[in-house]
């Protein structure tokens, strides 16, 4: 089981930061998932992180009410390789971040259209190769300040619209709040996924349910991941191994949940 991501991205704020990555995490008891679902409406749910009472949980995290969720050890597949993009790369292996391109890699990956194809040797799981078409860059309107900080506002539904592209990728959305503290997992997040039409709506009813925990470039005490709109394609390899191969255009934001 495992993930394999290959990402255009744009960090929105003055100016804009661009950057290609392509990461990929293996595991043979599959990724790990610290939240649980507390509301869903539409194409939309809310997820949050319940703490939990594990008194002797240290080489994990403490789910409510009392398990202690082991933190993942990635696997290798030995030989790991990618094609289809524009500059030719390979991976270096870690057990405690998986696999990362071994070198800088820069912004522009891949052409709409274009064929990125992984296969991998086996090693801790069978072996496998997945296929799946780039996307265009994705051209979205997010109501960004200078910083690249988005408000979401309680009393209505939130809006983000973007420019559609034709074809059988999707539009994935993902707010997250801070950490509750270091090394924590986020408090909450919302995950939306749509179809490419260019228009997407996050009921009121999550928004004003989701925590008041904001992110931003610097944190103290606390872990601020961005927020972010994704147009991806995706190909699964079949039953019995489980990976999956996104490849993905990005545009980031950081979050800030008022009342007003």
């Amino acid at each position: 089981m495992g993930r394999i991501d290959v990402t255009e991205s744009t960090m929105l704020g003055h100016p804009p930061r661009e950057n290609g990555a392509v990461s990929a995490r293996f595991t043979t008891s599959g990724l790990p998932l610290w939240q649980v679902e507390d509301m869903r409406e539409a194409s939309c749910r809310l997820m949050r992180y319940q703490v939990g009472n594990c008194p002797d949980c240290w080489n994990g995290v403490c789910v409510k009410p009392d398990e202690c969720r082991p933190f993942p050890t990635y696997v290798s597949v030995d030989d790991l390789s990618i094609s289809g993009l524009k500059i030719p790369m390979g991976f270096r292996y870690d057990e405690y971040a998986g696999y990362r391109a071994d070198r800088p890699l820069p912004p522009n990956l891949f052409d709409a259209g274009d064929s990125v194809m992984v296969s991998a040797t086996g090693g801790d799981m069978p072996a496998f190769s997945a296929s799946a078409s780039a996307v265009a860059g994705l051209d979205a309107n997010i109501p960004a300040d200078q910083e690249g900080t988005v408000l979401l506002r309680d009393g209505a539904d939130f809006q983000l619209s973007w420019q559609p592209v034709a074809g059988d990728h999707r539009i994935r959305l993902v707010l997250n709040s801070a950490t509750t503290g270091h090394g924590l997992p986020v408090e909450g997040y919302i995950e939306c996924d749509v179809a490419d039409t260019g228009n997407l709506v996050v009921p009121r009813a999550l928004v004003e349910a989701f925590p008041f925990a904001s992110t931003s470039p610097i944190c103290v005490g606390v872990d601020c991941p961005p927020s972010f709109l994704t147009r991806y394609s995706r190909s699964t390899t079949g039953a019995g191994q489980g990976v999956e191969l996104l490849v993905e255009s990005r545009v980031a934001f950081w979050l800030r949940h008022v009342t007003e």
